[in-house]
């Protein structure tokens, strides 16, 4: 088990807009379809118990995002993109030091 006092900010990103609905490729298409329709409608259920929808960081959602897309796009896909083995490595470098 890790202390809280063993942990250590290493960076900070942007907040994830909100959390998108992923599916394993080898799925039925009609399981997929069931999946989009009941995460489309989870807001009305939410809202007839009296709850929200949370997101990252505890953010209040209006709504799951089903309609997002197979492909990232936007600013998510161009922050996305700075991840690489240079990026990987300084944060591993980073996590080292004492």
């Amino acid at each position: 088990i890790v202390e809280a006092g063993q942990l250590r900010l290493l960076a900070r990103s942007d907040a994830i807009p909100n959390p998108f609905l992923a599916m394993r490729k080898g799925l039925p298409t009609e399981t997929k379809a069931a999946l989009r329709e009941a995460f489309a409608r989870v807001h009305e259920d939410a809202a007839r118990r009296g709850q929200t929808l949370k997101g990252y960081g505890g953010r209040t959602l209006d709504r799951w995002d089903v309609e997002f897309g197979a492909v990232l796009g936007g600013e998510t896909a161009v922050t996305l993109a700075t991840i690489d083995q240079n990026f990987k490595a300084a944060v591993a470098a980073k996590a080292a030091q004492p």
